[in-house]
């Protein structure tokens, strides 16, 4: 068994920094965006299945650009439709968990991992009595949220993606999962700290982490 660490936050919350800081400590990281990636190729059946919902829905703009999805369009219309958005999350989303269990099944000779997931969804989690989380079925050992201001979120997506504030607002208002999160975080880091901080406090959990998961084992 190997014990698993759930990277949690918002767009623009600032994961993949907290993320990095576990790399540097020799800690393997698992991507969910990885995964995605991986199943949005061109012909794959989730690119075929995703066009067929999405083209009527566009209108006259085009699905596919250069042989990739149009990702703004997609955006566009499941930042204003509920039941679009959660057609493509219950399409991906257990996709990516199951590649994210079986890769971390592989790993040998590792203290833990640590995934690195946009959102966690409600109706998924659970935690038991013994204080493990469940995503589905899969054990998670512990969740850290990284909490960030909305004002800074907004100003990274912005940067990022290169949409204007309206957009990056809509964005975090259809993920807004933070008083939820904060319940079930066993760990917060801020998502503003100066990388030294950031390193500090990443450290400070891997040490923990460490020895609370040898005396699992």
């Amino acid at each position: 068994m190997v014990h698993t660490v759930v990277i949690a936050g918002g767009a623009g919350s600032g994961k993949s920094m907290v993320a990095q800081c576990f790399v540097t400590l020799g800690i393997p990281v698992l991507s969910a965006d990885r995964y995605v990636a991986a199943l949005l190729e061109q012909n794959s059946p989730v690119f075929d299945a995703i066009v067929t919902h999405f083209k009527p829905l566009l209108g006259q703009e085009p699905i596919v650009l250069a042989g990739e999805l149009n990702k703004s369009g997609i955006r566009h219309i499941i930042l204003q439709s509920v039941a679009d958005r959660l057609w493509l999350e219950q399409l991906l989303h257990p996709l990516v968990l199951a590649s994210l269990h079986r890769e971390t099944q592989a790993l040998q000779n590792v203290p833990y991992c640590v995934w690195e997931i946009p959102l966690l969804g409600k109706s998924g989690l659970r935690q038991s009595a013994k204080g493990m989380h469940y995503i589905d079925h899969i054990a998670i050992d512990r969740i850290i949220l990284v909490d960030t201001p909305d004002d800074v979120r907004i100003q990274r997506i912005m940067m990022r993606d290169q949409v204007p504030a309206q957009a990056a607002e809509a964005m975090l208002q259809v993920q807004d999962q933070r008083t939820w999160l904060l319940q079930q975080a066993d760990d917060v880091i801020e998502g503003t700290l100066a990388p030294e901080a950031l390193q500090a406090k990443v450290r400070m959990l891997d040490e923990a982490y460490r020895v609370a998961f040898s005396e699992k084992t």
